[in-house]
């Protein structure tokens, strides 16, 4: 097992670290929420909610201890396996399967799968000893010899994984003042400032085509809006 980056950043071993939530075990307990099968859509929107939850204060009391400097998860995961086809809940049962956290791995219990939890360095290991019948992973996880054992392919966006960004308090405190604000501008949403600042540009688009090729434009800009949230 690697060493917990959370407990790297507490005592002061590193300054920052990226780690992945379901290595801490139960700890960020309310971080674990956004893991729950089917919750999130994409890895963007599901970033934007876990760190507008953040800033919002559901979180303050598991982070307290550190400087915060990103929360995100990665694209919706699925279920690969060696050999069965997994179409329905019901299949699921009686297979060995890799599971990346404990949300992860209650799902896969209440239907009847023995979840194994492994994180990425220990998965194909396993997968060449045989000690389990399949992966829940998503597309990007770069697994050395993934196709060559992974056969089947259940697309379902059955779950995510939250990643951190922590940085030492103490070592955050005792930067210089204008460093601080350069770390605080980028956790406010930079992004935010690049959207307004072309919004013109947008607007004028569209006004252009509403007034020409494409009348409605102006409703089906509104809906993409409503869509991307």
């Amino acid at each position: 097992m690697c060493a917990s980056k959370r407990a790297q950043v507490l005592d002061g071993s590193v300054d920052i670290a990226l780690g992945l939530r379901g290595a801490e075990g139960d700890r960020f307990p309310g971080t674990s929420l956004i893991e729950l099968p089917f919750l999130v859509q994409d890895s963007s929107s599901g970033s934007r909610a876990l760190w507008q939850l953040y800033t919002g204060g559901a979180l303050d009391g598991e982070y307290r201890d550190y400087k915060v400097l990103a929360l995100f998860v990665h694209d919706p995961g699925l279920i690969h396996t060696k050999e069965k086809r997994v179409e329905t809940l019901a299949d699921l049962k009686g297979l060995r399967l890799r599971a990346p956290n404990n949300t992860v791995a209650e799902a896969l219990k209440y239907v009847g799968a023995t979840p194994v939890i492994l994180q990425v360095n220990e998965v194909m290991p396993a997968v060449q000893r045989g000690e389990v019948d399949g992966i829940v992973t998503n597309w990007a996880n770069p697994l050395p010899d993934f196709n060559a054992h992974m056969k089947k392919h259940a697309d379902t966006k059955f779950y995510t994984s939250a990643f951190f960004v922590l940085m030492n308090r103490a070592r955050y405190a005792g930067l210089p003042v204008e460093q601080r604000a350069a770390i605080d501008e980028l956790n406010a949403g930079t992004m935010a400032a690049w959207r307004e600042g072309l919004r013109p540009v947008s607007e004028k688009y569209v006004a252009d085509l509403a007034a020409g090729k494409f009348p409605a434009a102006r409703e089906t800009y509104r809906r993409l809006l409503e869509l991307s949230r």
